[in-house]
C-alpha cells in the first residue's frame, strides 16, 4: 500500500515539474511583442486603480516578480519530487538547483530564437533569486518541522 501511494506521489510530482517546465518553454517562445502585450494585460488587470502611464512602468517590475514566482515554484515542486524519491536535503539542494540553474540558462539561450527576444544574463539571475527563495522557504519549514519533532521525543 505504501509503495502505490508513493509511486501516484512520485508520478504526479513529476507530472507538475514537467508541466512547469514546459509552462515556461510555451512562455518563452513567444516573440516579444506578444509577450509584452500579455503581460500589459496582466499588469492593467492587477493595477486597474492607475493610469495608463503608470501601469507602463509596473510592467517590468510585474514581468521581473513573475520569473521569480515561476521559478520559485518550478523549485518547490523539484524539491517535492526528490523529497518522494527520498533524497536527503543536501542532495536535494544541489540537485534541484543545478537542474533549476541549467534550465534558466537554456531558456534564455532558446530565446535568441525568438523574434524579438534575446538572452538576458539578469533574467537568470531573478529566475535563481526566485529559486534560492523558494528552497530557503522550505528549508525553514524543514527545519522547524524537525526540530518540533525532537521537542516531542
Amino acid at each position: 500500500m505504501l509503495k502505490s501511494k508513493k509511486c501516484v506521489l512520485f508520478y504526479i510530482s513529476l507530472f507538475i515539474t514537467v508541466g512547469i517546465a514546459v509552462l515556461i518553454f510555451i512562455l518563452s517562445s513567444k516573440p516579444a511583442e506578444v509577450s509584452n502585450s500579455q503581460s500589459l494585460w496582466v499588469t492593467e488587470k492587477l493595477l486597474f486603480w492607475f493610469d495608463e502611464e503608470d501601469i507602463s512602468k509596473y510592467n517590468s517590475l510585474i514581468r521581473t516578480y513573475a520569473h521569480a514566482f515561476i521559478y520559485s515554484i518550478f523549485e518547490l515542486s523539484l524539491i517535492f519530487l526528490l523529497r518522494v524519491i527520498n533524497w536527503g536535503t543536501k542532495r536535494i539542494f544541489k540537485v534541484s538547483i543545478l537542474i533549476v540553474a541549467f534550465y534558466a540558462i537554456f531558456d534564455e539561450l532558446h530565446q535568441n530564437f525568438v523574434e524579438g527576444r534575446s538572452t538576458q544574463l539578469y533574467d537568470v539571475a531573478v529566475d535563481m533569486t526566485g529559486a534560492l527563495i523558494a528552497f530557503g522557504v522550505f528549508w525553514l519549514i524543514y527545519m522547524i518541522a524537525n526540530s518540533r519533532k525532537s521537542d516531542n521525543l
